[in-house]
């Protein structure tokens, strides 16, 4: 939409340079630079009270006769605008972006002084994110949009308010274009609805082959809508999230979320990334790891992280004090995800000293189960290091060297082979038996698939393999790939065994276990050491697990 691009609204960045100052009123002694916080600017990042932030910006004669507003992304947490000596207003949302009406205040074609004063009560005092003033026709113009899908009709429902004022008389139109947004060659869809009020809701035809966004085919759209002089740009996709007897159901097929939670913790800045690149990275990570969801601890992140949420497949669920703003704000978003805490397991894990390289057993253990579990549509882990938790990523969200992805993804992932084993530890008179399953959170059913296992002991030796089943995968939990039954009295090499399962060659998932001779009492100690270690691991799961719960009100959002 290149003709839309071109009749981009006027802005002013105010980023760069502002004086500073803190205490109760204003005395410029020295500047900062923003976007940033008080660490950034090397201040005091413990400091709690009113900063003040002030800067003279030349406004053109050309915005005479405009709307003019102030955009802060995220001033924290509470913002007074004073323009040109006159106030003009308070804001207190911490978790969506402060906008101000500065027309009045406004002197075009001279230099105009703004001070911004933001109060914190606790972390960090800043602004960052955008930073602009942004000129619109002040006859009539867009304050905001909101758009609901309805994706098995082909409608979006959009809902505008508008500001100015409305000539009944007028033959004003709101004209709304539709057009895929990774298909160069799809058509342009339009629609045309009278303005007769200032809040406008339209239902929106968007074509009749509907591209649904999922996290593995997130499919976008850009929208651009016209009224009077002004227009509304922005993205969106088309996706329906309901919830059906505790079961999530997207697009009119159940899914399941494997997630990690993000505390907040952003060591350098104290706060979030505001740029699309950091957040692609975070994601990309995450989708590397198997996981597809993330849920913000106590904060909204900003605008750039639901952008590059939608453009990778990760659902994303925010945090703060007025959900309803949050949601209103980010509406367009497919990305964005609001659900109750009911319909996930969260469980507190600590990474445990390892050797490099090793996946950490406990881990493991943990998701495997809630791969299984009936009782909920998903699970929630601490993944990386932030204020309260030790995890297999730095707070960067990068390798620590303890699960490479490789590893990682062979029990969390879309697909996962899952064994049940009955014990960790077997004698040579024993026979194994282990139940094997798998795990479909893809899209749909997978076609007819082979699934093969083979054993091998110590030495990479194999002592036996064949094949399961040959069946189609249908989408969901507990499909029966088949029963593993082997004598163990034919193993010649006791010690650490490994099964192994794969699924259609690719998808594999393995499992230690230990087999000692029957007749030998000297192996009895290791035999117990290992127990102990299984047993203790278990107990440490279940420590944390009651830890989960007992915080289930903190540490689950």
């Amino acid at each position: 939409m290149a003709m839309i691009a071109s009749l981009a609204q006027d802005t002013i960045s105010l980023m760069g340079s502002w004086d500073f100052a803190t205490g109760d009123s204003a005395t410029y002694n020295d500047y900062v630079m923003l976007p940033g916080s008080m660490k950034t600017n090397g201040k005091d990042s413990a400091y709690v009270g009113k900063a003040w932030y002030k800067k003279d910006v030349y406004i053109p004669q050309s915005w005479e006769n405009q709307h003019i507003s102030l955009f802060l992304e995220r001033p924290h947490t509470e913002s007074t605008i004073i323009v040109n000596g006159v106030n003009a207003g308070h804001q207190t949302s911490p978790s969506t972006p402060h906008s101000y009406n500065v027309t009045p205040c406004i002197k075009p074609g001279r230099r105009n002084t703004i001070e911004v004063c933001v109060e914190n009560q606790d972390s960090w005092n800043g602004i960052i994110g955008k930073l602009e003033l942004r000129s619109q026709p002040i006859d009539l113009y867009i304050k905001q949009v909101k758009l609901n899908t309805t994706p098995f009709q082909g409608i979006v429902q959009v809902d505008v308010e508008l500001g100015g004022v409305i000539n009944y008389f007028s033959d004003n139109v709101m004209a709304v274009l539709v057009k895929r947004e990774d298909k160069d060659s799809a058509e342009v869809v339009e629609n045309y609805f009278d303005v007769k009020s200032n809040h406008i809701v339209a239902n929106t035809w968007i074509g009749n082959e509907v591209a649904l966004w999922s996290e593995f085919y997130p499919h976008l759209y850009r929208m651009g809508i016209f009224v009077g002089n002004d227009y509304y740009e922005t993205t969106f996709g088309m996706r329906e999230i309901t919830v059906d007897e505790g079961m999530l159901i997207t697009n009119q097929r159940p899914f399941f979320l494997r997630g990690a939670m993000e505390n907040g913790c952003f060591t350098g800045t104290d706060y979030p990334p505001t740029d699309e690149a950091s957040w692609t990275r975070i994601f990309k990570k995450l989708k590397e790891y198997g996981m597809n969801y993330m849920r913000c601890k106590g904060y909204c992140p900003p605008d750039a992280a639901f952008e590059a949420a939608d453009k990778i497949g990760i659902y994303l669920q925010p945090d703060g004090p007025d959900l309803q703003t949050i949601a209103d704000t980010y509406s367009r978003h497919p990305s964005l995800m609001m659900l109750p805490d009911s319909l996930l397991h969260t469980q507190l894990l600590e990474v445990k000293e390892t050797a490099e390289g090793q996946v950490i057993p406990s881990y493991k253990q943990v998701i495997e189960q809630h791969l299984r579990d009936d009782n909920y549509s998903g699970f929630l882990l601490p993944l990386n290091d932030n204020c309260e938790h030790v995890g297999i990523l730095d707070a960067q969200w990068r390798e620590k060297g303890y699960a490479k992805a490789a590893e990682w993804t062979e029990f969390c992932n879309p697909v996962v082979a899952l064994a049940k084993f009955s014990q960790p530890t077997y004698t040579t008179a024993d026979t194994l038996e282990v139940a094997v399953e798998a795990y479909n959170a893809m899209y749909g059913d997978i076609d007819t698939v082979r699934t093969t296992y083979y054993i091998n002991d110590d030495s990479l030796q194999v002592v036996t393999g064949g094949q399961l089943s040959s069946k189609v995968i249908p989408l969901g939990k507990h499909t029966d790939l088949g029963v593993i039954r082997f004598p163990l009295d034919n193993v010649k090499r006791t010690g650490k065994l490994t099964l192994t399962v794969q699924i259609a060659g690719k998808i594999k998932n393995h499992w230690d276990f230990w087999v000692y001779p029957k007749q030998e009492t000297t192996n009895q100690k290791n035999t117990n050491v290992y127990e102990e270690e299984f047993t203790t691991a278990a107990g440490r799961h279940d420590d944390q697990s009651r830890i989960s719960t007992d915080k289930a009100g903190v540490d689950s959002r």
